[in-house]
């Protein structure tokens, strides 16, 4: 089941309707209260990371359920002028301060991503290999406009695998480890996803039920 859609347009107030959106939405189709709270809060998060992005953005957002689980899903897409695309690849590819918390890097990724579309392959390749974790990182060979037109580019379980196997090879990850433990959005969602397509990036959280 799919529900309405909710536009989303730069870093307007209508981004708060999401929570309430969410939360009546499980409510309306049956899930019990608790699930209706987590829900609520995971929509709270992705409300932070649109209001903490330095782009504006614009996309759709909507529910997909199952007997199986939630799926909240952003898809976004931002129009750049070519001074301030400029900027935000510099940003996306030059090494900087680290993000803070799950969130933070999620933020990263989704804003790199959105600054790099349309880019050819050379900066594609420098952007991919900036994303902490990311899959391009590991498919370096494949980052042709092909594998650009549809593929997962970033995933909260993969990235919870490489730290923890980073750890288990004493390199020094636990700050990540512990940021991970602190996350409300790495402790409700079973899985997070950030999916490119064609001139769009689109961001999953999954809850099972």
């Amino acid at each position: 089941m799919k529900s309405e859609t909710i536009r989303i347009e730069g870093k307007q107030t209508k981004e708060i309707r999401i929570a309430d959106f969410v939360e009546g939405y499980c409510k309306d189709k049956g899930y019990d209260n608790k699930t209706s709270l987590r829900m609520r809060l995971l929509a709270e998060e992705l409300v932070c990371l649109i209001s903490s992005m330095e782009m504006e953005i614009e996309g759709d957002f909507f529910v997909e359920s199952d007997e199986k689980e939630i799926n909240l899903r952003l898809n976004m897409r931002t129009f750049l002028y070519p001074e301030r695309k400029k900027e935000l690849m510099g940003l996306a590819t030059v090494e900087k301060k680290k993000p803070k918390g799950v969130l933070g890097k999620l933020s990263q990724v989704v804003q790199g991503f959105l600054a790099g579309m349309d880019e050819d392959e050379v900066h594609q390749m420098q952007l991919a290999k900036s994303i902490p974790y990311g899959m391009y990182g590991m498919t370096g060979s494949c980052m042709g406009n092909q594998m650009m037109e549809s593929m997962t580019a970033w995933s909260l379980q993969r990235y919870r695998d490489a730290i923890d196997e980073s750890i288990q090879n004493d390199n020094n990850e636990e700050e990540e480890k512990d940021e991970l433990e602190k996350s409300v959005l790495a402790n409700i969602a079973d899985e997070v996803s950030v999916e490119i397509k064609s001139n769009k990036v689109l961001l999953s959280v999954v809850k099972k039920v």
